[in-house]
């Protein structure tokens, strides 16, 4: 089963509009995700994941299999704005 990440997409669309404002935004979450994974490795990590609040405070729960690192496919599921 999959994880449900439409809280954590619904708190960064509410709280932190700077990440993903619209649907039409969505598209650049490989962006940004490449802009935050410095090491370009394809795996952010916990530090990495420091440069953006929201993404610190929600990596934990981007992290669906608990690695420790958060992947493209991870963090594209869980910042994705609600549907």
């Amino acid at each position: 089963m999959t994880p449900d990440h439409r809280p954590v997409a619904r708190a960064v669309a509410r709280d932190h509009r700077d990440l993903v404002t619209t649907h039409a935004q969505a598209a650049d979450l490989g962006v940004i995700f490449d802009k935050l994974n410095v090491s370009h490795t394809g795996k952010m990590t916990k530090a990495e994941a420091q440069a953006h609040p929201t993404v610190a405070a929600n990596f934990d729960a981007a992290d669906s299999n608990h690695d420790g690192v958060v992947t493209k496919d991870e963090f594209l599921a869980a910042f994705r704005p609600a549907q």
